[in-house]
């Protein structure tokens, strides 16, 4: 047959393609992994499929089921049956492969012995809400599977390939494997970890300061040493300075789109009034909002609640609140308020979170925001989240460690020479990304591909 004499770029061209798969999965299957998969037969594509939605049937699973739709049916979300680019079949890729559509069971059995099956991540081999992705592979009789990166989970990593290898199917691993692995990234964090995995994201200006509260005259003096600025962006009295552009917020509102909650401080809760919504895109479900308000200062009222039709979280220190005397009489208006909202659109979460004498001591704070992250990773099943602000909650998240992705979008033309400052960090380590519009757009990615996992790889590709 020789299709263990494709090339490396042959088995590239098809890998690529599951990560184009995979990413339909975008907010939408966390905390699972998002996962593409296509099978192939002499450079032709008989069925594709992903992982559309948590608790659905993964890739595999999906594309075998599309095979049984009839050719060129698309399914509810998850396959596609035979050429599936979304340009049609009969189109020469660059390495010569053609991908045509058409591909129909008509309801005999289908030998699949001399195809190739292509999945970005590790079958899997255990049950949990959907039975073993591996054992569905040996039941359809798949001759030669080709994975892209095998599963962070070191109790379940290397299981599915090896089930498959002992059953005698050839299996090749490690293609495109950096690319896999930066795909699920936040599933690396949650199962190396244990934890939710954190995006910080923030707008400053070209002299580092991430807002300001303006007075009037100091409004006049911004206006005219920034007159390159829309005067639409300044702010009026006492309003927040609108730093990035229109380009980065359409940006933010897609990365919100990938997220299972947004994250900020009381003080941006009570100052800013923050929506911490997605807007101008069409998604399932909104963000769960977070308010981190160890004392519970916030002003919680129903105009603010509903804000967004997701869920409003507080979590709220128990260990500071028996600290004061007071607390008590405000943790039962908080929750009087929610009874009034209903019980699952304003829910109070009271932890132990501070823990020694000094709440203000590195023990303290990593002990914090890993508490809070294992927490909501552990019981509530958030796999991604983004803090957004303010300063000081950025800087507690960044000092502990427990940031893996950083954004920031920075207006170079703008200098106010005094205000809140950036959030401290390694600048050395930060990477141009493409700029956003006028915004220069920043990022720092935590490095997975150290974790020192076994690829296994295989020896039938050149």
């Amino acid at each position: 047959m020789g299709d263990g004499n494709l090339s490396v770029l042959e088995h590239e061209f098809w890998m690529r393609r599951c990560l184009a798969l995979a990413e339909r999965g975008w907010g939408k299957v966390s905390p699972n992994p998002m996962v593409g998969a296509v099978l192939v037969r002499d450079g032709v594509v008989l069925a594709e499929g992903w992982h559309a939605v948590f608790g659905g049937a993964h890739a595999e699973r999906m594309l075998f089921e599309g095979l049984g739709l009839g050719g060129g049916v698309e399914s509810g979300g998850g396959s596609v049956l035979g050429g599936g680019l979304e340009s049609g079949g009969g189109v020469e890729s660059e390495g010569g492969m053609e991908l045509s559509g058409g591909f129909e069971l008509r309801g005999q059995k289908e030998d699949f012995s001399d195809c190739i099956l292509y999945v970005s991540l590790e079958p899997c081999a255990h049950f949990g809400k959907t039975p073993p992705c591996a054992n569905l592979i040996l039941e359809k009789g798949v001759g030669k599977v080709v994975v892209g990166v095998l599963d962070p989970n070191p109790l379940v990593s290397g299981k599915g390939v090896g089930l498959l290898r002992a059953a005698g199917v050839e299996v090749l691993v490690g293609v495109l494997e950096k690319e896999c692995r930066q795909l699920n990234w936040a599933f690396w964090v949650n199962q190396v970890l244990c934890r939710a995995a954190v995006v910080a994201k923030w707008a400053e200006t070209g002299d580092g300061f991430i807002g300001h509260v303006l007075m009037k005259d100091e409004v006049s003096q911004l206006s005219s040493e920034n007159q390159n600025i829309s005067q639409a962006a300044l702010p009026s009295k006492n309003e927040r300075l609108l730093i990035s552009g229109e380009e980065s917020g359409r940006w933010v509102h897609h990365l919100r789109s990938g997220m299972d909650a947004i994250l900020v401080g009381v003080n941006t809760w009570n100052f800013d009034r923050p929506k911490l919504n997605i807007r101008g895109l069409e998604v399932s479900k909104q963000p769960i909002r977070i308010v981190l308000d160890r004392r519970l200062r916030g002003e919680y009222s129903a105009e603010s609640v509903d804000r967004s039709e997701a869920p409003l979280w507080v979590i709220y220190d128990l260990n500071l609140l028996d600290r004061e005397e007071m607390m008590g009489v405000r943790e039962s208006e908080f929750q009087a308020l929610s009874e009034s909202l209903g019980t699952e659109k304003l829910v109070g979460w009271g932890l132990e979170l501070w823990e020694g004498e000094s709440s203000a001591s590195d023990i303290a704070v990593n002990h914090t925001v890993e508490r809070i992250l294992q927490w909501l990773y552990e019981a509530h099943g958030l796999g991604v989240i983004l803090v957004e602000g303010g300063a000081s909650i950025l800087q507690l998240f960044l000092d502990a460690d427990c940031v893996d992705v950083v954004h920031i979008l920075r207006n170079s033309q703008m200098h106010l020479g005094s205000g809140l400052m950036s959030p401290n960090l390694d600048r050395s380590k930060l990477i141009r990304d493409e700029d956003l519009g006028a915004d220069e757009h920043w990022v720092w990615h935590r490095n997975f591909g150290v974790v020192g996992l076994d690829t296994g790889k295989g020896d039938w590709a050149e």
